[in-house]
């Protein structure tokens, strides 16, 4: 997104400069852009909460965090979001968390603010427009609100270590003008950070002593990876999949956005500079990568270990959560790092792209490609420019080539005890089940027991087997299309259906399926190989619908039914269908037709008419 008006900028070397308190109470819209550690909560958001108390004016502040509003209304005595209304209505200060704003008495006191303050302002608007739908978090109407509280506040101060040129825009399209605060303060100078082969870590047979004796510290973009790597230390439950009980046992705390609100962790969240004196290592997700300040002395060392979740800046300030340390150790996959090719971008187009989120999601996705191809280069040029002593740790390509297989033979592993561990899990009630989606304190035991819930209620399975665990997982990916077709009752149930799986669905059910005899009665249909072209032909015309709607491995980006032999077209569509619950089957060389028919699981989903309760994402 282009800025639709000239910044004005102002620098400032320090957020005590008292320009900055001049600036905030002077200031409409002003947006401030500072380094992690350089204390905008302590400097500019706690002062203005004091003066507008003293002035008797409402102010809110809004994050992306429930723990970071919770620390926000303990320290500067406002009322939270989940207090009842009159409590609410009758504060003169309230924090609340961005999904939350859609409800119409929290939209109301939003709405009635003299000031709104939006903290980490980045997140919140990527953990907006960037996330899918859900009954937690309803996108549009989550937008609509956010958007409505920025244009219409009398004062309006964001903050972010990552704000962006795309974030600025969104505000001067609301606002018209706005103020950029930049503080060149340089926190960084003194750290030394080291980019080395996640894998090649990862493999090192004494990664557990390395983490209590000298780490300490691991951190992670991905719970796929936190998980794996807590059950190779062996951290395991009766599953053999991971505990953060067994780790605790052990002296070392894991934290991640399931297990949040497990007592040991939602003590750490409250109050970390003091819980973290109870351990010997601590690993985390990202529930721990902002608004975070550990300053008690911990440990020299941080280790990231990176899947291309986060961007390099968002790297960064998820490792300055610790603030003591003198070196960050940015863990990437160096071999698949090296060999994948540069993402197609998005071109935004208005006729395609017409949900209110859409400019956005497309222009902060663009921006996470640019950076995630190569990684490791982004990552160190980002380091450089932002003032760290940057090297890299060398590797030999052999190495890294087998370190990642090896590594990937213990993702595979683990994947096959998690799909054992949801087989044979116990069957969840309907009550129990929704008891476990309410509460953030989930093991992956839980999640298992969960997934197993999920199967049964979907695909009115009766005993569940691999092969339906795999199914779901397959079906889960692209299931909002799927839910979008004309023949599937619960569509009707879904939240939110957005537009972009509705125009792909009936794409799909009017040039296939109806096109080549499917119908709700019937058992199968029948493509013929020579229609193969035909059908990919069409799909690459109308890619930017399909592309839009579908997850990265089906999109189409070249025009696979001009090649030589027709193998890379069959294989795009036997794929495309495979994932919305189709089987399709081989070419028979008398009739040279392929039958393609219902799973089972998929038909049963169709046609009960039944809702999804908490979520249709997978639990594990």
């Amino acid at each position: 997104m282009s800025p639709t008006l000239q910044t004005k900028t102002i620098t400032v070397d320090s957020l005590r400069s008292p320009l900055c308190s001049q600036l905030i109470n002077d200031s409409k819209t002003l947006a401030v852009r500072a380094a992690t550690g350089t204390g905008k909560t302590k400097h500019l958001f706690g002062p203005l909460a004091k003066a507008a108390r003293s002035k008797n004016k409402k102010i809110v502040y809004l994050s992306y965090l429930t723990a970071l509003v919770e620390q926000y209304c303990n320290d500067n005595l406002a009322v939270s979001y989940n207090q009842d209304l009159c409590e609410l209505e009758q504060a003169d200060a309230m924090g609340v968390v961005v999904n939350s704003i859609w409800k119409s008495h929290i939209r109301s006191v939003l709405n009635q603010a003299d000031i709104l303050i939006i903290d980490e302002f980045e997140k919140v608007l990527t953990t907006v427009v960037c996330s899918e739908p859900s009954k937690q978090l309803p996108k549009q109407q989550v937008f609509e609100s956010l958007s409505e509280a920025i244009r219409n506040v009398p004062q309006l101060i964001v903050g972010d270590a990552d704000l962006s040129d795309i974030s600025l825009s969104y505000i001067k399209e609301l606002r018209s003008e706005v103020t950029l605060l930049d503080c060149t303060e340089n926190p960084y100078s003194s750290i030394k950070a080291v980019i080395t082969d996640k894998n090649q870590y990862l493999s090192n047979v004494y990664l557990k002593e390395r983490l209590i004796d000298e780490d300490k510290v691991f951190l992670f973009d991905s719970l796929v990876t936190l998980r794996q790597v807590t059950q190779s230390l062996g951290y395991k439950d009766s599953n053999k999949l991971d505990s953060e009980d067994e780790a605790l046992k052990g002296g070392i705390l894991i934290i991640h956005a399931h297990n949040k609100d497990m007592p040991a962790q939602k003590a750490f969240l409250e109050n970390p500079n003091e819980e973290i004196k109870k351990y010997k290592a601590v690993m985390a997700s990202p529930c721990l990568s902002s608004g975070f300040s550990i300053t008690t002395h911990f440990t020299d060392k941080v280790v990231v270990f990176c899947d291309k979740t986060l961007t390099p800046l968002e790297l960064i300030n998820f490792a300055r959560r610790f603030r003591t340390a003198k070196q960050i150790w940015f863990a990437v996959d160096a071999y698949k790092d090296f060999i994948t090719p540069h993402a197609k971008e998005t071109t935004y187009k208005p006729a395609v792209h017409v949900q209110p989120t859409d400019k956005l999601n497309i222009a902060f996705n663009n921006v996470k490609k640019r950076f995630f191809a190569p990684l490791a280069l982004h990552l160190h040029l980002t380091l450089e420019e932002l003032g760290f002593m940057t090297t890299s740790a060398p590797s030999s390509f052999t190495a890294q080539l087998f370190a990642q297989k090896s590594v990937t033979l213990a993702a595979k592993a683990y994947k096959e005890l998690e799909v054992q561990a949801i087989v044979s899990s116990p069957d969840l009630t309907q009550e129990q089940a929704s008891w476990l989606w309410a509460k953030d304190r989930r093991t992956s035991s839980d999640n298992a027991s969960l997934t197993k819930f999920q199967i049964k209620r979907d695909y009115g399975v009766k005993k569940v087997t691999e092969d339906d665990v795999n199914f779901h997982f397959k079906f889960l990916a692209n299931r909002s299309v799927f839910d979008s077709f004309p023949f599937v009752n619960r569509s009707s149930d879904k939240v939110e259906i957005e537009d972009k799986h509705h125009s792909a669905a009936m794409f799909i059910y009017d040039n296939i399926l109806r096109k080549y005899g499917f119908s709700v009665d019937g058992d199968a249909f029948w493509i013929h190989k020579d229609d193969v072209r035909q059908i990919v032909k069409a799909c690459y015309l109308k890619q930017e619908v399909l592309n839009w709607a579908f997850k990265d491995g089906l999109h189409i980006t070249k025009p696979l039914h001009q090649e030589a032999k027709p193998n890379k077209a069959t294989s795009y569509l036997k794929r495309l269908l495979n994932s919305l619950g189709f089987e399709v089957g081989t070419f028979r060389s008398s009739s040279k037709k392929a039958k393609v028919e219902m799973h089972k699981n998929a038909r049963n989903y169709a046609y009960f008419n039944t809702a999804p309760s908490e979520t249709t994402k997978s639990a594990a």
